[in-house]
């Protein structure tokens, strides 16, 4: 559906959104509380501290939603922007005022259509990317006004023409993925995610869709379609020669290593560092950091040394846990234990998380059947199969 046919039942969806979330506040005024100062976590997470792991994500704008909303408060404001795989972007921001009428017009409205384009995708960590603003215009010249029927009746409207509101007036862009604690997040973009009441989970403590945030104006937006908000049942993605299939699904490890043997694949052997981090980098974007996923390695019993296993469940290769394997650093610290004595279980098998503590994506052994062992994140286990293109 093309963007300018999307934009009534867009206007449509935030009524509905703020009706749930209890009303908000208009634009002025939630701008006015937000310009408070505050110390954001943001300020040395994303720019200090990520600033030696800066590489470049040319395939950013393709491999994430195309479509967001910034919003908030009684009257429905909004900003809507569709960005195009090569970082082209249009939008509108649209805001009525029915109680401002005057000679030779019923109502006023405030009205941007516009087009542009962001550039310099960098990924600054495993959470959060950065892009910049190369250009903006706006269809009609910010700060004229006319009369029209825009409305399709006989009420005339003063259309008032403005810049693009929430993305005029920005520089450098920050976009942060699902699974991004919010301990992480500048407190301005955590305050417009709340308004929308969609973007957090019940708990107000991780993002759960995709949102980028402009850093000069502190205003955020954030995807609105329920299919980003978490990953589907199962993810594709290709790297080098190989695809790969993430699959959400609460099961052992050796029914992990069945179902890829029956998809005509194996359970995920990663063999380079780049195609570990090649891997690590699509499954930031894809949204996979509140899973426990099992990949291909496993030791014997009584053994302990880790070895991937080949789709008979014959173990290959060399050690994975060996200190001078090219893998060594990949593991949690303190990883392998061969054992978690605090539910009396022998670990046999190798899982990847995301893990908060370390900011990073871990490997660790844990029990065949560890939804045993999750209670209520049992949901979060799942498994990676790896296929030969």
């Amino acid at each position: 559906m093309q963007f300018y046919k999307k934009r009534f039942l867009i206007a449509a969806w935030v009524l509905a959104a703020f009706a749930i979330a209890g009303g908000g506040m208009d634009a002025e005024a939630a701008d006015s509380q937000n310009d408070a100062e505050n110390s954001q976590n943001n300020a040395a997470y994303s720019q200090e501290a990520a600033a030696d792991s800066q590489k470049e994500a040319p395939e950013l704008f393709s491999q994430i939603p195309s479509d967001y909303i910034f919003s908030s408060g009684a009257g429905a404001w909004y900003t809507q922007i569709s960005i195009g795989p090569d970082g082209s972007f249009k939008g509108e921001y649209s805001d009525s005022d029915m109680g401002d009428s005057g000679e030779g017009y019923d109502s006023t409205h405030y009205r941007s259509v516009f087009s542009g384009r962001f550039v310099n995708p960098v990924k600054l960590s495993d959470r959060m990317y950065s892009f910049e603003l190369e250009s903006l215009s706006c269809e009609k010249p910010v700060g004229t006004e006319e009369i029209t029927n825009a409305w399709g009746n006989d009420v005339r409207v003063r259309e008032i023409y403005t810049d693009a509101y929430g993305i005029a007036g920005g520089k450098t862009f920050y976009l942060y993925v699902p699974g991004t604690p919010v301990s992480e997040l500048p407190e301005e973009f955590v305050n417009w995610g709340w308004f929308l009441g969609f973007a957090f989970d019940e708990n107000r403590e991780t993002l759960v869709t995709y949102g980028f945030y402009n850093e000069n104006e502190k205003q955020g937006f954030f995807a609105p379609d329920p299919q980003t908000a978490a990953p589907d049942q199962n993810q594709i993605f290709t790297v080098s020669d190989h695809r790969y299939e993430i699959f959400r699904q609460s099961c052992t490890w050796e029914d992990a290593l069945n179902a890829c043997r029956e998809k005509g694949g194996y359970l995920a052997r990663i063999d380079t560092m780049d195609e570990y981090n090649q891997i690590l980098s699509e499954m930031d974007l894809l949204g996979f950091g509140d899973c426990r996923l099992y990949i291909g390695g496993r030791r014997d019993p009584g053994g302990q040394q880790y070895y991937w296993a080949d789709n008979t469940n014959v173990l290959t290769g060399n050690p994975l846990n060996s200190p001078d394997a090219w893998c060594a650093g990949n593991w949690m610290a303190g990883e392998p234990s061969f054992r978690d004595d605090s539910v009396g279980a022998d670990e046999t098998v190798m899982e990847l998380f995301y893990y908060g503590e370390e900011n990073r994506w871990v490997w660790n052994d844990v029990p065949n059947n560890l939804p045993d062992y999750m209670g209520d994140g049992a949901s979060n286990v799942g498994f990676i199969c790896e296929y030969d293109n």
